[in-house]
């Protein structure tokens, strides 16, 4: 719901039933907001309410934020193409055709306009850290407005556009081992920039996971925190979600620009290996069986489970599962996939293409080393906070709770280790200030 209030206070108002995010045009006639995966426009008070025509369609469920220009002819707004990774758009107030201004594919929030509506300010993270930057609208490559270790988000200019106010917060992210059985974690490594999405080879001696440097690349790690190796090393390229393959030697991992694709490499290092063109959003969570001869992976259509696939590695055939699993991961003896259903049960499908089995709500369902017991998150109130480790055996259904992780910012994962141990990388929010500069064109 969006609500609206007299600056001085008041009693508040609803005025939108239903919408997120909401933007006043400069004479305060109309507003702009978010509702659902869709832009639309509304009067001040909430009526004549309808969708804007022409945007193009999201690939990742993170806001679009959208904004009026003060000439009240464009609305701005973020378009994701991989989790918060994306570019800006602009479409004419009215509807039509839309036009990209960015062209990163990397994360981004908050754009705001300047008063002639000629520029685009935006938080984005196109040097490494997360800072500030403005964009011509007339198209043309972004321009720095702030420097150095961020994260820096939340722009805002005065009425005479002589002065910006923004948020600066020291956020960090870590890898975290925990040992469930003693409770005792271990901080592995920590970063000023974005480092998710950990997971354990199978021999449990190493993590791969990937971190923001200039760009996303992927590393290694051992699970004593040694030996931290980057094992992607490409010049202006985003690699992304690795996983390990069934003897340890190489990772898969997803290519995001320039070029979106799918690709392997050896951990011995050289050059990757391009295995398909698969665009991540919509063929995601591809993974290697314990045989070494099939890949799973999940066709994914406005964040929409379409169905989950085996892929023969010597003859690229295909087959179905019986049904669609987000993060499908397979058992230790190759005979079924565990994954998360539509409707948030976890399931178990074989892999033989029969009928699959729902067991319980849960996330990131992992199993264990003997195969007979399924690790998986019950999501709390918020990502923000931190999340329950549940356990089910599956011959019982008897379930318990494990352990605590998190917070999490946008990737709620972990993952488990032969031996039973957690790898989490936890999101630890800094302390936040508001920032005043002089605005200078």
């Amino acid at each position: 719901e969006i609500w609206s209030v007299a600056p001085l206070g008041g009693t508040p108002r609803r005025i939108i039933d239903s919408g997120r995010n909401p933007n006043f045009s400069a004479d305060g006639e109309r507003l702009v907001f978010e509702r659902g995966d869709d832009i639309w426009v509304a009067r001040a008070d909430g009526s004549d309410g309808h969708r804007v025509e022409g945007v193009p369609v999201k690939y990742a469920n993170t806001d679009s934020q959208p904004a009026f220009s003060p000439d009240n002819k464009w609305i701005v707004y973020y378009v994701p193409v991989l989790g918060p990774h994306g570019d800006l758009w602009v479409t004419p107030t009215g509807g039509g055709k839309a036009r990209q201004l960015t062209f990163d594919t990397l994360a981004g929030s908050g754009p705001i306009w300047t008063p002639d509506s000629s520029w685009i300010i935006y938080s984005s993270s196109r040097a490494g850290s997360t800072t500030l930057w403005r964009v011509p609208v007339a198209g043309g490559p972004p321009a720095p407005l702030t420097t150095g270790a961020g994260e820096d988000t939340e722009p805002a200019l005065s009425a005479d556009g002589k002065r910006l106010i923004y948020t600066n917060a020291r956020n960090s992210w870590a890898l975290e081992l925990l040992d469930p059985a003693t409770g005792q974690s271990k901080e592995l490594l920590e970063r000023r920039t974005l480092m998710v999405h950990p997971v354990f080879s199978h021999a449990g001696d190493r993590i791969a996971f990937f971190h923001r440097a200039t760009t996303e690349q992927v590393f290694t790690i051992a699970v004593d925190g040694t030996d931290l190796r980057q094992i992607t090393q490409g010049k202006g390229e985003g690699n992304v979600f690795p996983s390990w393959s069934a003897d340890d030697s190489f990772l898969y991992f997803y290519r995001v620009w320039p070029a979106e694709s799918f690709h392997k490499i050896s951990l011995a290092g050289g050059s990757s290996t391009k295995i398909d063109g698969w665009h991540y959003p919509t063929r995601a969570f591809a993974a290697e069986d314990p045989s070494g001869r099939q890949l799973v992976s999940t066709s994914v259509k406005d964040f929409q489970l379409i169905q989950t696939r085996l892929t023969d590695l010597s003859t690229g055939q295909e087959k179905p599962l019986a049904m669609p699993l987000r993060i499908p991961r397979w058992s230790p003896d190759g005979a079924s996939i565990l994954g998360e259903q539509e409707d948030g049960q976890i399931g178990v499908c074989p892999s033989s293409g029969a009928s699959c089995t729902a067991l319980t709500k849960g996330l990131s369902p992992v199993w264990d080393a003997s195969g007979s017991r399924i690790y998986f998150i019950r999501l709390g109130l918020s990502p923000s906070q931190p999340q329950d480790v549940w356990s089910i055996d599956l011959k019982t259904r008897t379930e318990k709770k494990v352990a605590s992780v998190g917070p999490f910012h946008l990737d709620i994962h972990f993952d488990l280790s032969r031996s039973g141990k957690i790898i989490t990388a936890p999101f630890r929010e800094g302390r936040s200030e508001l920032w005043l500069a002089e605005f200078k064109r």
